[in-house]
């Protein structure tokens, strides 16, 4: 069977093919493939050049990681201090994501510089809504305190997310900072597909003959539901060829055209027209 040979040989022993056929919204089809089909004449004339080829390929999806740009976080805040009493004043904050992905740390820096920082009236809720006013409480600890300053981390967040941190400051009220990290890399993963050719196999002619009996044709079924049966859909190529013996272009092309026309019929048989209309199969002939 030159050209697919052994490879595919070996790929039908493999799968355990069965003669199960497939159903693509509501058509009974042997096998899944998707088809695409030209025809074309060449100015060498020989018996290798009066044929059509069969081209059976694996898609194969890969996975390219490409780097966009560093771009800056982007938060929307704001802060309100009331008077407790006693020298004491309460800070609520309100942290808002507005970019488009999702930021990794917020960090809250609070100048204590004048002031003392009460650690226990630290609290966090994550606002889920506002109507109704539904929210989830969070667990932050301060993770350093100084004497100028104490920097809260605070949970991630993904764009929209809003979170409030509540705490009380003795003495002169000072409005805290808040920032995430000032620059990021964001990468995005991007899919391509991939064709790996797994065999070529080629039918010949007589001169000006549209048709040919050769019986790998039906190995060639058995090929491609075999890789079915592995997981894969292949992709079925389709070339009708004529060489230049005759004078006519318009005749030549006839002739590569019908008998490119001729293995799709013997290849895919009934199924064409539900492979066409499903759009499994490419109905054109470009040359």
């Amino acid at each position: 069977m030159g050209g697919i040979g052994k490879v595919l040989a070996g790929l039908v022993a493999t799968a355990l093919i069965s003669s199960t056929s497939f159903s693509v919204e509501g058509c009974k089809v042997t096998f899944y493939a998707s088809l695409s089909k030209k025809h074309l004449t060449v100015d060498k004339v020989g018996e290798e050049y009066r044929r059509g080829d069969i081209y059976v390929y694996i898609p194969i999806d890969v996975g390219e990681k490409l780097l966009t740009k560093k771009v800056s976080s982007i938060l929307e805040k704001s802060v309100s201090v009331s008077y407790v009493g006693e020298n004491t004043y309460a800070f609520s904050i309100k942290v808002k994501n507005i970019t488009p992905y999702q930021i990794k740390d917020v960090i809250l820096e609070q100048d204590i510089t004048t002031s003392g920082f009460e650690e226990e009236s630290l609290k966090a809720v994550k606002i889920r809504s506002y109507s109704p006013y539904v929210t989830e409480s969070l667990r932050v600890f301060p993770t350093d305190i100084t004497a100028e300053k104490v920097v809260v981390g605070l949970p991630a967040l993904s764009p929209g997310e809003e979170v409030r941190i509540d705490y009380n400051v003795v003495g002169e009220p000072k409005i805290p900072k808040i920032y995430t990290s000032s620059l990021r890399e964001i990468t995005r993963e991007k899919r391509k597909v991939v064709n790996v050719l797994v065999g070529k196999y080629s039918v010949f002619f007589g001169y000006g003959k549209s048709k040919a009996k050769d019986i790998n044709i039906e190995n060639i079924k058995e090929v491609l539901r075999g890789l079915n049966s592995l997981g894969f859909e292949p992709v079925v190529k389709i070339v009708g060829m004529a060489d230049g013996k005759a004078k006519s272009v318009e005749s030549n092309l006839r002739v590569a055209k019908s008998r490119a026309d001729f293995i799709t019929k013997e290849l895919f048989g009934e199924n064409l027209a539900c492979l066409i209309n499903r759009g499994l199969a490419e109905n054109s002939n470009p040359h």
